[in-house]
């Protein structure tokens, strides 16, 4: 199945848009909540949230990975699940998506 990952410019509530087609019909899942700190902005040292400290980012992200319902993980489409192994997975996007893409078995394209 190919999905599609937008960086969304809008002023929208939600950083992150997946969408993917079943039979023939576009749907669209959004996730990522703006102004919301996660694991891969944290370990961007380009941008103002980097956080130096290695014991602190993998508190961050080991913090968000116990407090969600591991249950749904098993949903490719699901926000919860999008935020799981996308932005509290690896240290940069493409990792993620590459990881994402094989537990999956899902062509990710990024868009952005």
């Amino acid at each position: 199945m190919k999905l599609i990952l937008h960086n969304r410019k809008s002023k929208n509530k939600y950083q992150y848009e997946l969408q993917y087609v079943i039979n023939n019909e576009t749907h669209s899942v959004f996730f990522g909540l703006r102004g919301v700190v996660n694991y891969i902005d944290i370990n961007d040292r380009r941008k103002k949230l980097y956080i130096k400290s290695e014991e602190q980012r993998e508190a961050i992200k080991n913090d968000f990975r116990e407090k969600i319902d591991k249950s749904i993980l098993n949903k490719y489409n699901h926000p919860v699940t999008l935020e799981y192994y996308i932005l509290y997975n690896k240290t940069t996007l493409r990792e993620s998506i590459k990881q994402y893409q094989k537990i999956f078995g899902v062509y990710l394209k990024r868009l952005i």
